[in-house]
């Protein structure tokens, strides 16, 4: 943290974030319908049958909800960051 400014250091943070949601997303619904697919095979016999069924609406509340929860605590972290006092966090013990 010594001698970057308080944007470069919400750029670290929150570009990583950014970045980990970018990739995720696409993996979790990929894994998510992969779970899914598999679960319903497992379950599969002679007397029932469960259908696979994932509407695209879910996989969309499933994204706007993770991004809503991102932005939320992105905001927490950029507030808490603009009131920091670096000076003091530097100076103390671990």
């Amino acid at each position: 943290m010594l001698g970057f400014h308080r944007g470069e250091i919400s750029y670290i943070l929150l570009g990583e974030a950014a970045l980990l949601i970018l990739v995720g997303l696409p993996l979790g619904c990929f894994v998510g319908h992969g779970l899914g697919w598999l679960m319903t095979g497992a379950m599969d016999s002679e007397l029932y049958r469960i259908p696979l069924v994932i509407k695209a609406a879910t996989d969309a509340t499933t994204v706007l909800v993770t991004l809503g929860a991102t932005a939320f605590s992105a905001a927490v972290v950029r507030r808490r960051l603009d009131y920091l006092d670096l000076i003091a966090v530097l100076k103390t013990r671990e």
